[in-house]
Parts: C-alpha cells; structure tokens; sequence
C-alpha cells in the first residue's frame, strides 16, 4: 500500500540468486515471517498483472559503431545523444582502474 502499487503487480525476491518470496496471507505478518537472514537484501519489481497483454516496442538505433552506448542511452535517458558522453565516461572508468 505505501508504494501505490498493487500487490498483484509486485514481484519480491531474495537470497543469492534471488528467488521469489511468498508473502504471507496474513496481512499483519511481520518481515521475520518471509525467513530472511540478517543482512539479505530484497528485491522489489512492480510486473504486469497475470493474465494482462504487454506490449513490445522496437526502436531502431544507428549502427555507427555507438550502438551499445546509443541503446543505453536512450533507455536511460530517452536521448538519443548519449553515445559519446557515455562513451567517454566508460573509457575513463576504465582508464583509471589501473589493476585491470
């Protein structure tokens, strides 16, 4: 209820590599009743209802050598003027990690 997300609409996962949690039926449960260990991080994604219809759109990106830093582009920013700012921030992360 605090997110405004429908229950049917969130997926929960936990543990390494994650795997669904069953929420109780008990609305009043606590955490302590999912049977997490201490330090176990949760993982919540809001997903499509069962039974609903998706949809699939298909974008076509340059192919001018840029496409990989295009396509994260434009689905992180919806630009697609992202390729050389991220081109560039790729080549200094990997500029400055010396040991690899």
């Amino acid at each position: 209820e605090a997110s405004g997300v429908p229950a049917a609409c969130l997926s929960l996962r936990a543990g390494f590599p994650p795997k669904p949690l069953q929420l109780p039926a008990d609305p009043a449960a606590t955490v302590s009743a999912l049977g997490l260990r201490t330090g176990e991080t949760i993982i919540i994604q809001s997903v499509e209802p069962a039974g609903s219809q998706g949809q699939v759109l298909r974008r076509i990106i340059a192919s001018d050598n840029s496409c990989l830093f295009n396509a994260f582009g434009y689905v992180t920013e919806r630009s697609r003027d992202q390729a050389r700012s991220l081109r560039q921030l790729v080549a200094q992360k990997i500029s400055a990690d010396q040991e690899r």
